[in-house]
């Protein structure tokens, strides 16, 4: 079976914006997994220690709309 891993990046507390990318990030996998690929969504804080470390974060802008 292959196996994949979403990362939602996102704030914390999550703004409306980052709850819908997470929801549309679960919503694709459920599609998918109907298809026998097993999908792992987690969410990561954009600016968490290890989230910068890892994707090189340098700068966080936020615009609501």
């Amino acid at each position: 079976m292959k196996e994949i891993m979403v990362e939602a990046i996102g704030v914390d507390p999550p703004c409306p914006r980052c709850k819908q990318t997470e929801e549309n990030a679960k919503k694709a996998a459920s599609k998918i997994v109907e298809e026998g690929v097993k999908v792992e969504v987690t969410k990561l804080n954009v600016t968490a220690k290890e989230t910068i470390e890892k994707y090189g974060v340098l700068m966080l802008s936020l615009i609501h709309i």
